[in-house]
């Protein structure tokens, strides 16, 4: 298999906007380049996930509502992706059991993430579908460098991310209507001072 012009054919396709068509594409490319790439779940445009959300299995109602005030990086995206990992213990490819996460770097930035899955990595392309695949049988943008970490609790990384959208200086723009919406679901010193 051509693994470096594959993954070029998968980021020309996942950069269209007609996710109803990745699957149809993405199979057709088997012809030329075999792969194991396998659709498991359509997404679901009612509910708009990324990569990052799917992985960690973050609060939709939480995500949903942040990412709706489209303000740069405020959202479960690659800066927050790097303020997570330091709180999550790297593990090596051999440590790795099904669950863990697999996260995917370009020059040391998060660019994608997923769930390790019988020695492969099921993940969620953008805001597109779910597949199951190999390693690096994703798109060229993703980035070549790949670390794994144990995986926590979507309670605890919801946590995280709530901290995270609280402490970002963008917070002010939105942060009486969070605090009224949420704050009594996630209280923080942070919040605890916002009340006060």
């Amino acid at each position: 298999m051509n693994l470096p012009h594959l993954r070029v054919r998968l980021r020309d396709i996942t950069s269209t906007e007609d996710i109803d068509h990745h699957p149809y594409a993405i199979e057709k490319l088997r012809a030329d380049f075999p792969h194991s790439i396998q659709l498991l779940e359509r997404a679901n445009p009612a509910f708009p996930r990324n990569c990052f959300e799917w992985a960690l299995n973050l609060d939709q109602e939480v995500t949903h509502w942040v990412c709706d005030f489209g303000l740069p990086e405020l959202f479960a995206g690659s800066r927050f992706a790097l303020e997570l990992i330091l709180h999550m213990t790297e593990i090596s490819e051999s440590d790795t059991t099904d669950g863990d996460l697999v996260l995917y770097f370009d020059k040391q930035i998060p660019t994608h993430a997923g769930r390790f899955k019988e020695s492969q990595v099921v993940s969620k392309w953008g805001t597109g579908h779910i597949y199951k695949h190999g390693f690096l049988e994703v798109p060229e943008s993703y980035g070549s460098k790949i670390r794994f970490y144990r995986t926590m609790p979507a309670s605890v990384a919801t946590a995280r991310f709530v901290s995270y959208i609280r402490h970002h200086p963008d917070y002010g723009a939105i942060d009486e209507i969070f605090e009224k919406r949420f704050g009594h679901l996630y209280l923080d010193s942070h919040a605890q001072k916002h009340h006060s």
